[in-house]
């Protein structure tokens, strides 16, 4: 599946969207895997990751791969993502910088 986002707008706009439509009350029981491409490390993103980890019982692996090189903004966001609480025992989150 995948997930066009409208980088014109911005993540406070996304983001109330996003919980608006009951995007919390999802659970993903067949999800394994997870590949989010070209991310921008933005606020949305952050909130859609945390959304996937916490509402995926079964998630083995899911896949991040940043757009550009590894900056301070990318550590950032990565040691967010890394504090995010996991549904899933096995779920395990890579993150590739291009």
């Amino acid at each position: 599946m995948q997930l066009p986002i409208d980088l014109t707008k911005d993540d406070e706009t996304v983001i109330k969207r996003f919980e608006v439509e009951g995007w919390s009350d999802i659970c993903l029981n067949q999800l394994r895997e997870v590949e989010l491409r070209d991310a921008y490390c933005t606020r949305f993103e952050l909130e859609f990751i945390k959304l996937i980890l916490a509402k995926s019982p079964v998630l083995e692996k899911m896949v991040i791969e940043s757009t550009d090189l590894m900056d301070t903004d990318d550590l950032g966001f990565l040691m967010e993502v890394t504090q995010f609480r996991r549904l899933s025992p096995l779920a395990q989150v890579y993150y590739y910088s291009r």
